[in-house]
This record gives structure tokens, sequence and C-alpha cells, in this order.
């Protein structure tokens, strides 16, 4: 960009990410017991003066009152065997260590999945919670045992509160518009969604893979072998006009959820993209411009979730019945 000055942004020294790490901390348990204190002080140098692994990592020790749970926090941190499968440069390793604490920490595997969903949308953006995001997690099963709607809306806001009391989602208000007009937001830090995308499908030997090119501006879908093995898809926000046709022996054999969402382009569904996704239980093809839906579709036996809102679609096709799921 050819600056006039350039200003090297350095990390914080000692005393100043001890300061921070303090105050994102609980201070009673931290001066309740000199042990305690000692502990937090060398997991604070661990962060290597970033503040966002400063802030991730004090506010995962949040409840952990006794010696022995810092301790513990402290070994898992250092612990070389655990991080030398992770090949990553340094300051990204440090701020992986902070979010893999972080999201250990959190209080069950419902609210783990419900963060690692919220990677799928893209870098930056304000997610709707009662448009867009809880409604995701309702589709994707992550919450399922409810009775009326209004009960998986709630334990759904409860896992909002947990997720942004971990510092791991921050609440925001919609640009330009009044928050009673358009309900709350939440928004995923650039480095916790690349840590959450790094978790679902850089790591080695991981069990997850997804595939995320959210808002990147894709105009085509080039069919790419590697993606046969994914199993959750997101290329929403992009400017796609056209799926591939996809041959009879080319499947997507454990692709369970593919959001198209948001591209305003695309007109048409190739029935053949039916046919190669038959685990399909998710699929978001919200804000695009579809007139019709082929027949096809009734080939996807477990579909659970669909959303065709916002398109121009003004009939069904009478093998939609068959979508029973």
């Amino acid at each position: 960009m050819k600056a006039e000055k350039k200003i090297k942004v350095k990390c914080l020294d000692p005393v100043q990410a001890w300061q921070l790490f303090e105050q994102n901390s609980e201070r009673d348990v931290l001066n309740s017991d000199a042990g305690i204190k000692f502990v937090a002080e060398q997991l604070a140098k661990e962060c290597a003066g970033l503040p966002l692994a400063l802030i991730t990592i004090a506010r995962a020790m949040s409840g952990k009152k006794t010696w022995e749970a810092w301790v513990a926090t402290l070994r898992q941190i250092r612990d070389e065997h655990q991080w030398k499968t992770v090949c990553l440069p340094e300051d990204s390793l440090v701020m992986y260590k902070a979010f893999k604490l972080s999201y250990d920490s959190l209080e069950n595997d419902s609210i783990r999945e419900c963060l690692l969903c919220c990677a799928l949308w893209p870098e930056d953006y304000e997610i709707n919670t009662f448009d867009q995001l809880i409604p995701c997690w309702i589709g994707c099963g992550i919450i399922h045992e409810f009775n009326v709607i209004n009960e998986a809306f709630a334990k759904g806001c409860s896992h909002l509160e947990a997720l942004m009391a971990a510092s791991l989602l921050e609440e925001c208000i919609p640009k330009g518009r009044p928050l009673h007009w358009y309900g709350p937001c939440v928004k995923m830090h650039d480095v916790i969604r690349d840590m959450a995308l790094l978790m679902v499908s850089g790591l080695e030997g991981n069990k997850r893979k997804w595939i995320v090119k959210a808002g990147i501006g894709l105009s085509d879908l080039h069919r790419q072998e590697e993606w046969q093995e994914a199993e959750r898809a997101s290329f929403m926000m992009n400017k796609i006009t056209s799926l591939p046709e996809y041959e009879a022996n080319f499947t997507f054999p454990k692709l369970s959820m593919l959001i198209l969402c948001q591209n305003k382009g695309l007109k048409t569904i190739p029935s053949s993209l039916f046919a190669s996704i038959p685990r399909l239980t998710y699929l978001d093809l919200n804000g695009c411009s579809i007139r019709e839906l082929p027949m096809e579709i009734c080939s996807l036996n477990e579909l659970q979730y669909l959303d065709l809102s916002s398109n121009l679609i003004t009939s069904l096709p009478a093998e939609f019945g068959c979508s029973v799921n």
C-alpha cells in the first residue's frame, strides 16, 4: 500500500500481559492463594504477549478455584507431546493452544459443536442469532431435545451466553440498524475462526472434514476430488451462478450439510446433484434465484432441514412429499 510510515505492532511486555490476564480473571481466586497466582503468572507467560490468547485463557480459567486445576492447565499448555503433531508457526501455535484450552473448558460437546458451526459463516460476518445461527444449530441436530420450538431457542440462547462468557463469540449491533429492528447478532473473531477451521479441517488425524469457502467471491464450483471426503460444505454468500453436473459414479458419501445460501445468481439446481449426496440432512438454499426444484429431490431420504426462503419458487414437485424426515 506504499504507506509513508510503517509501525511494527509488538506483543505486550510481561507487565502489560499480566495486567490484561488479571483484568479478565476472577481476582478473588487469584488473591485467595499465592500458589494459584504463581501458576496464573506462568500461564500468562505462555501466551507470549498475545492479547487474544491472554483474554481467551483467562476467561477459560473462570470457575477454576483450586491450585490443582490451575497446575493441570499449565501442564496441558506446556505438554510438548500434545502439540508436536500440530505443525504451526510459533505465534499461531500459541493462539491454537489458547483456543484449544478454552474449547475444552466449555461445558459439553453440544456447546463445542455450536462454536464450530459459527465458522461456517464468512470472516467478520455479523450472524443474526434468531434468523440464522440458532436455526442452524437446530437443523444440524445439535439442539434436538425439545417439545416446542421456543424450548429449542431458549437452549440456543443458553449456549450463546456460554460462548460469549468464554470470549469465543462477541455480541454486536448490526451496522446501520437499531437492535430492535434486526435482533441480536454475534461475531467470531477472525483468529478464533481460523483456529476453529483448523480444528475441523486442517489437523492431521482429525475425524471431521469441513469445506468452508464462504464469502470469498467464488463464481463457480469446480469439482474437486478431495471434496468427496467432506462432511459439511459451506459456499454461502458467493457469486455462484451454476453448479456442475455429476456422473452417476461420482458421489459425496459423507456429506451431511450443504450451504449455498445468498448466491443470488444461482437459478437452477442440477438433478444429478441430489443423486450425488445421498446422506444429506441439511440443505440451505436461502436467498438464491431458484425457480424450481428437480423431482430428484425425493432421493434425499435423510433430509431433515431445508431452507428455500427468499427464492422465486412458486410450486414444488409432487415427489417432494417423499421427504418424510
